[in-house]
């Protein structure tokens, strides 16, 4: 417990939150896909010119301020106001530390997997904090003993939603103290604090919540605090009202409001056609698609040295007309 407060304790000294930032939640859903934003701005308006950073948990801790976030225990500062979008896999001590502000974060394909380890928490919500925190792809959050698989602090609020088709499972690893068990819960609540779970919003959505013991037999339940651990399912409605550029050979098309791909990449056009030497061009970005056909003909006997041991052949190409030479070795002497 002293090891994992320690780090946290640094990082909030290393940070002091002077500012706060709201992002338009229609923009939220595109931040997934960064380069559909840089491309759609025209398009979409200034609800889309939101920045997204994104970061790798393998690659060490992540501290996150109203200021920006650091990725050292030193606190050193990288300042951002904007969507951060967390993915990777890691089975080290590394966690994600909201210290302060109003955040936008997505969770996209993470795994933190801490069981062989020793009071580890995979995500903590420091007190008074604000998080929105969106669930794209399948998420796993398993804390080590003696912890639970996401905290949130005292006055604290998070409010989770998902995207598309995908899953949070969030386990706990109960530690015996001697004074009872510690770290039952697979999400931590304390005073005051408060989580808003996933809701359906159209006909078609789908959200199932499970708790129970164990991920090998859960139960369906409705509470879901003193229960290890926690599974969270979802098929979010595909709304599409507001949608990426027409798909093409170099990006899909995304719909900007819930981030799901609504076309994939469209098949090469091809401007020029193969030649002899080189494959056929993409009208419309330039890429080389297929080989080229190579040259076509029939070799002619040139000229004969080194006692016959060598054929110089010649042909003239029958599609481009260009004339090639060849030497054969027949390995033999005359």
């Amino acid at each position: 417990m002293a090891h994992r407060f320690f780090k946290y304790c640094i990082g909030l000294a290393g940070i002091v939150a002077l500012s706060s930032f709201f992002v338009p939640e229609q923009a939220i859903a595109s931040q997934l896909f960064p380069e559909v934003v840089l491309s759609s701005e025209e398009e979409a308006g200034d609800a889309l010119k939101n920045d997204v950073v994104c970061l790798d948990i393998s690659q060490g801790d992540i501290y996150i301020s109203s200021e920006g976030y650091s990725r050292e225990d030193d606190g050193t500062l990288t300042a951002f106001e904007g969507v951060y979008r967390i993915s990777g896999n890691s089975r080290e001590d590394y966690g994600i530390y909201i210290l302060d502000g109003i955040h936008t974060v997505i969770l996209d394909d993470l795994t933190i997997d801490q069981r062989t380890l020793r009071q580890c928490c995979p995500m903590i919500v420091g007190e008074d904090c604000d998080l929105t925190l969106y669930l794209h792809g399948d998420n796993v959050l398993f804390a080590g003993a003696g912890y639970s698989g996401l905290v949130v602090r005292d006055g604290a609020s998070v409010d989770i939603q998902g995207f598309g088709l995908g899953s949070i499972a969030l386990m706990a690893y109960p530690e015996n103290t001697g004074e009872g068990l510690v770290g039952t819960s697979a999400i931590d609540v304390e005073e005051d604090a408060c989580i808003q779970y996933p809701e359906t919003i159209g006909d078609e959505d789908e959200i199932d919540i499970y708790t129970g013991d164990n991920r090998l037999s859960p139960e369906r339940a409705c509470t879901y605090n003193e229960e290890p651990y926690l599974q969270i399912t979802y098929s979010v409605s595909h709304r599409c009202t507001v949608l990426s550029p027409e798909a093409d050979c170099t990006h899909s098309q995304y719909c900007l409001e819930c981030g799901r791909e609504v076309r994939g990449k469209t098949p090469h056009i091809i401007g020029s056609a193969a030649t002899c030497t080189e494959g056929a061009t993409c009208s419309v970005c330039g890429e080389t698609v297929g080989d080229a056909l190579g040259h076509r003909g029939v070799w002619k006997l040139d000229q004969v040295s080194g006692n016959g041991r060598y054929r110089r052949e010649v042909m003239i190409c029958t599609v481009c007309h260009e004339t090639l030479y060849r030497t054969v070795d027949t390995g033999e002497n005359k």
